[in-house]
């Protein structure tokens, strides 16, 4: 077996060349000796490959003469420290923190609970409101959703409604453990590696049922760390056994795998101060897993992970075994395999919670398990040829994995957040090049950013396996660009352009490829949280932020109908899950959106004297004349919908519109007077304007039939309209 797993190795502690190394700072890591002249990593080298000896000896060339020479362990944690220094060195420490840290506390009488700024959710942080208060009038309704829409989050996270209240085993008392019946224990083993060991290789399906067959079910014979990994693997079998994208089957599935979960739980507790080995770091591993799942409490996901991955170093997994040890190739890939699953684990939780990892790659020299798990593609040629993709599933997930670890680390770490964007703009862009590295790494039809609905000759288990992928590749893209947003910045000034040359899908373009790949989601209750929440929200406030910014941008419009699509999305998630999951409230950022573009446009539309207007003239002689009446307004007049010549409500043709104040009227009000503009703008009466508008909201009974589109047909067939 190799020695080391190349890959996974980084060279950014080296001394880079031509540089007075002295006051070197954190980011200065970011270009390592493979750079590039430009500054980019070569995509072939961006995997962590060794730097070719000619790049090397052409760089010692170039290298100023040190005495000594530094370090480079000793630059590092000079690089690493900076802000650490000054919290020792300054009295004043609260001063050397940054000003903006958008994170998410919550307090209850249950606990207390943090989320860190790397996370999808921060945008609804108490710093991400006040900021929505600042850049968007008339926000407090806003606001107020925001409110509701993180309590609902939180409260989702900590305990679903579908599982029953706390677990005995945290109790000190003596559960009720579920029973376990034989006729269950083969029907779930095989769902589980069916349907739920789908993501990451936790176990070897062969080795795992002869451990049934050796250790049975009788929880009196059996360790504790073989009974609390029986039960995991219980647990998640029977969710996605019972699992269906039913309101029903979200509940029971639910329900009747938490038993199970509460029983691996209390061997967990009895576990921990008793013994460590393979089968304990197995089990909490699945554990993770499953309380990733909808229907679990998703804030044991980060306490549980920690918990295998220590206990995973406590038993050297992240290293290379020596030959001393005596394993044999089959216990070498199975230790390989479970490192590598619990280090994806690790690193994508710690993002997605805002909260530090617990591996550092720099002690890592575990070999890498290749082709664990393949994905298949067929994609056929020209004439009858057809050529079959390969994909290695875990090798691709573990460099994902790498990259999150590298943002949670680099841009949003306490001393991440201390740095000005314009420092971390080369980090940035080493870790936009790994992560095109990474998509052009894939076979070409399954890449991200080419059409996902397209992709043929894949299983259920492959299509989720590289919809998770596809997702999460885009969630990565917008965490980068969204650390250079004013919410971040120090000096509140949009700095995202300093990165956006450097890939060939933004932040936008992602946002909207997570929106388009809700479709492909299955609700279930064995169904990542992340996937079906974070996700699609972190889209959603990505194009909403965008709207706020560039509310005059030709592309909003488009940008809110894929907002709409979010909100569809989540309504369809309060139904599965019987309203557990309710974050329908998320409505309001498309009305709020819609409000802004309107204002703007408004606000932009030229606020002249009509009688200045060289097209006043005209429209006034042009409409002083008699006019036809166009078939529509025929119908709607018939309808009873135009006022009556002399009413109140009539506006006179000939008088134009008069400016607009966007502050003085409302939503709707704003909509119908731009509207209005518009028509007078091409010529067109006002007094049927509003009429026109309100064509659009006609009741559901006057929509039962197509009656009212036949008397416009016929109307049109006699009627000249005049444009």
């Amino acid at each position: 077996m190799p020695p080391l797993a190349e890959h996974v190795i980084d060279f950014d502690n080296q001394v880079l060349p031509d540089r007075d190394n002295s006051n070197i700072s954190e980011t200065d890591d970011v270009i390592s000796p493979r750079s590039t002249t430009s500054g980019m990593l070569n995509p072939n080298e961006a995997d962590g490959a060794q730097p070719s000896r000619q790049s090397v000896s052409s760089q010692k060339e170039h290298r100023p003469s040190l005495q000594p020479p530094e370090d480079p362990e000793d630059n590092e944690v000079e690089r690493d420290g900076i802000l650490l220094d000054k919290i020792l060195e300054e009295k004043s420490s609260p001063h050397v923190f940054p000003s903006a840290h958008l994170s998410v506390w919550m307090r209850t009488i249950e606990g207390d609970e943090y989320t860190g700024p790397s996370s999808g959710i921060s945008t609804i942080s108490g710093l991400g409101i006040d900021w929505i208060r600042q850049h968007v009038s008339n926000s407090e309704v806003l606001c107020s959703s925001i409110l509701d829409i993180r309590s609902s989050v939180l409260g989702h996270l900590r305990h679903p409604t579908c599982i029953t209240q706390a677990s005995d085993s945290t109790s000190g008392a003596t559960p009720t453990l579920k029973p376990i019946i034989s006729s269950d224990v083969a029907q779930y083993v095989d769902a589980y590696f069916s349907r739920a060991q789908t993501l990451v290789p936790i176990l070897d399906r062969d080795r795992f049922v002869g451990q049934v067959a050796e250790y049975g079910i009788d929880p009196t014979g059996a360790t504790d760390s073989w009974n609390m990994l029986l039960n995991a693997v219980l647990a998640s079998g029977c969710r996605a056994a019972l699992s269906d994208e039913t309101s029903e089957a979200f509940q029971v599935s639910g329900r009747e795998a938490w038993g199970y979960f509460q029983n691996a739980m209390f061997y967990h507790t009895r576990m921990l101060n008793v013994s460590q080995e393979l089968l304990a770091v197995q089990g909490l591993t699945v554990m993770t897993v499953f309380a990733q799942g909808m229907s679990s409490p998703q804030r044991l996901e980060f306490m549980l992970s920690s918990a295998a991955t220590r206990m995973a170093q406590s038993l050297a997994l992240h290293h290379c075994p020596p030959p001393q040890w005596e394993l044999s190739e089959g216990e070498q890939r199975e230790r390989s395999r479970l490192f590598w699953t619990v280090y994806c684990l690790d690193k994508t939780i710690a993002l997605r919670c805002g909260r530090p990892a617990v591996l550092r790659d720099l002690d890592i020299s575990c070999p890498f398990p290749h082709r664990e798990v393949m994905i298949l593609s067929a994609e056929h040629g020209v004439g009858l040829t057809e050529h079959v993709h390969e994909l290695d599933v875990l090798l691709c997930a573990v460099k994902l994995a790498r990259i999150c670890g590298m943002i949670s680390e680099r841009l949003y770490s306490a001393q991440g957040l201390h740095l000005p964007a314009s420092e971390l703009q080369r980090t940035a862009i080493n870790i936009v090049n790994r992560l095109d590295a990474w998509r052009k790494s894939l076979p070409p039809n399954m890449q991200p950013g080419k059409p996902f609905g397209k992709i043929r000759g894949l299983t259920s288990s492959s299509q989720m396996q590289l919809l998770v992928m596809h997702s999460t590749y885009y969630y990565l893209l917008c965490a980068i660009y969204r650390r250079f947003s004013p919410m971040f910045t120090h000096d509140g000034k949009d700095s995202r352009h300093l990165i956006s040359h450097s890939t060939e899908i933004t932040h936008m373009g992602a946002a909207k490829s997570i929106i388009l790949l809700t479709k492909f989601f299955d609700i279930e209750s064995q169904t990542p949280g992340w996937l079906l929440f974070y996700y699609p929200f972190t889209a959603l406030t990505t194009l909403f932020l965008h709207v706020v910014e560039n509310p005059s941008d030709p592309s909003v419009r488009d940008d809110i109908a894929l907002m709409e699509i979010v909100v569809g999305f989540f309504g369809r998630l309060e139904y599965i899950t019987s309203g557990e999951a309710a974050f329908t409230k998320t409505t309001e950022f498309v009305s709020q959106a819609r409000t802004i573009v309107t204002r703007a446009s408004i606000n932009a539309a030229p606020q002249q004297r009509p009688d200045s207007n060289p097209e006043y003239s005209r429209n006034t002689q042009r409409n002083s004349e008699p006019t036809m009446v166009s078939p529509l307004a025929s119908w709607a007049n018939r309808a009873g919908t135009i006022p009556e010549t002399g009413t109140e409500d009539q506006t006179s043709a000939q008088d134009p519109p008069q400016p607009v104040s966007a502050d003085a009227h409302s939503p709707r009000q704003l909509e119908k007077a731009l509207h209005i503009q518009e028509l007078h703008q091409h010529g067109i009466s006002s007094s049927f304007s509003p009429n026109l508008a309100n064509s659009h909201n006609l009741r559901a009974e006057e929509m039962l039939d197509d009656s009212w589109l036949e008397d416009w047909m016929i109307s049109a067939e006699h009627v000249p309209v005049v444009l």
